[in-house]
């Protein structure tokens, strides 16, 4: 099975599963050597490209739990190819829909390939539905790779190389996916968690464009905001010695090995990939008019058990000031309590601070812009294993729907693709002006009044009344030195 293209010049060769057809590895972009901008790829000069095997990653950071079952997957890495995507779309496709998935990680791991976010169930219940849709994922470059800012050759300082490669494949993708049965002007693009953060970076960034000339339209972002990042970008001052840190170990940061590079960036304290502030960004992404059309948010209810594993026993925090004090009163913590207990009231607390209260934020910005917000609130526990609670990325089981699970949860992944696939295709999953709650195998349509039944809205509100910067220096102490769970 293959597509040959006269407008691009090229034949890809995929692969056929039943009556879904995969072309795997497709490369969007040139990365000419580190650092470098993505150079996108419009015309293959008549060459026959292999799109059967899984594409390559970016070299990236261990460990975190991105595979959610599995753990990390063996496959080949690369920061200079790994500007690829996987399409995956129903046989004799025409004209399709487009749902363009970017993946999560911390901008530090993760990638398309991975058991995951395997999309054909995804695809073969868009067919059963009536609403066939082409998929898309994209691959993108990570960790220092990826969101270390370095000079250039005239000493200005340039960073976002990751949220870079996203939008040169959101152009590539507008421009070329008609050639494989794709609509341009049907596009939805969707991401969870660090892949959320970045398709929000990526509207901030078309805030600085005239309407006509944006790409993103149909938006859907699960659990992360630029918010998440603190204030969202960083200054040079930020990136610098993180820079200069990691020279002083590697030596030539621009000939180094990938691993000694993946090595360095951690002990120089580059923890998580930020965004610089550069010309890909306004300076306050809070201060912006949004181009986007149509948003489906949605958070789950603990959301901050990415931190599982940094929230420490040995580090139980005693109130010593009014924030200590007003915290443990919202979230009910008492010196008295279990370690399980304190864990679970930290794990709510956290998820509030850093993905929830983001989301409030933003769906205001939204109406105040007159964009249409789809809120969801997906506290649909874990398919196999309810101690894991409904954690963060939760959703993934259910969107993707690729794991062994009982037969009701797989009846509930259906249903959640179906919500989907009628958003992809401009349809209203919901009305909009009510809630959208998805717990115990339920799918609730609620009153908006209805929130504060299921989110802790005292505690957001009080969170709300801080900045990022303040927050970040307030909750430091409630979190350890163990590594994220994304």
């Amino acid at each position: 099975m293959s597509v040959t293209s006269t407008s691009l010049r090229g034949t890809f060769n995929g692969i056929t599963k039943g009556d879904i057809e995969i072309f795997k590895n497709v490369k969007y972009a040139n990365i000419p050597h580190r650092w470098a901008y993505a150079e996108q790829i419009d015309d293959y000069e008549n060459g026959v490209f292999d799109c059967t095997q899984e594409g390559i990653a970016c070299p990236q950071v261990l460990p975190f739990d991105y595979n959610i079952e599995k753990g990390p997957k063996e496959m080949p890495f690369d920061e200079l190819e790994c500007s690829n995507l996987m399409i995956t779309r129903p046989k004799g496709a025409s004209n399709l829909p487009v749902f363009v998935w970017i993946h999560g990680g911390g901008n530090l791991a993760g990638n398309g390939y991975c058991s995951d976010h395997n999309p054909v169930p995804f695809v073969k219940r868009s067919v059963v539905a009536g609403r066939p849709v082409l998929h898309v994922m994209i691959e993108y470059r990570l960790s220092a790779f990826g969101y270390l800012a370095v000079p250039d050759e005239n000493g200005n300082w340039v960073g976002n190389w990751g949220a870079r490669d996203q939008y040169t494949a959101l152009k590539w993708i507008t421009k070329n996916i008609g050639e494989f049965g794709g609509d341009p002007s049907q596009i939805t693009i969707g991401g969870e968690s660090a892949g959320s953060i970045g398709l929000h970076a990526l509207i901030v960034h078309e805030s600085m464009k005239p309407k006509e000339e944006c790409i993103i339209h149909n938006v859907i972002l699960s659990s992360g905001t630029l918010d998440r990042m603190g204030k969202g970008t960083e200054t040079v001052d930020t990136f610098k010695p993180i820079y200069e840190g990691m020279k002083a170990i590697v030596g030539d940061i621009h000939t180094a090995s990938a691993d000694d590079i993946l090595e360095a960036q951690l002990k120089a304290g580059l923890d998580l990939g930020f965004y610089l502030q550069d010309d890909f960004f306004p300076p306050d992404w809070r201060d912006v008019k949004f181009n986007c059309s149509r948003v489906l948010l949605s958070d789950v209810i603990v959301d901050g058990t990415n931190f599982k594993n940094k929230i420490n026993p040995a580090v139980r925090v005693t109130p010593e000031n009014d924030f200590d004090h007003k915290i443990f009163e919202l979230y009910n913590v008492s010196t008295e309590d279990s370690w399980k207990d304190y864990h679970y009231k930290m794990m709510l607390f956290k998820g509030d601070e850093t993905f929830i209260r983001g989301n409030q934020q933003l769906e205001v910005l939204f109406e105040q812009g007159k964009i249409p917000v789809w809120r969801q609130m997906f506290d649909q526990i874990h398919p196999n294993d309810p101690s894991r609670l409904c954690h963060h990325a939760v959703d993934l089981y259910y969107m993707w729907d690729n794991w062994e699970m009982p037969k009701d949860k797989h009846e509930v992944a259906r249903q959640y693709q179906d919500i989907l696939s009628k958003f992809v295709y401009g349809q209203d999953p919901w009305p909009v002006d009510k809630l959208h709650f998805l717990h115990d195998n339920q799918f609730e349509v609620l009153d908006k009044s209805q929130f504060s039944k299921y989110r802790n809205v005292p505690a957001l509100e009080y969170l709300l009344g801080f900045s990022a910067e303040e927050l970040g220096k307030l909750t430091e102490k409630y979190t350890g030195e163990g590594h994220y769970t994304l």
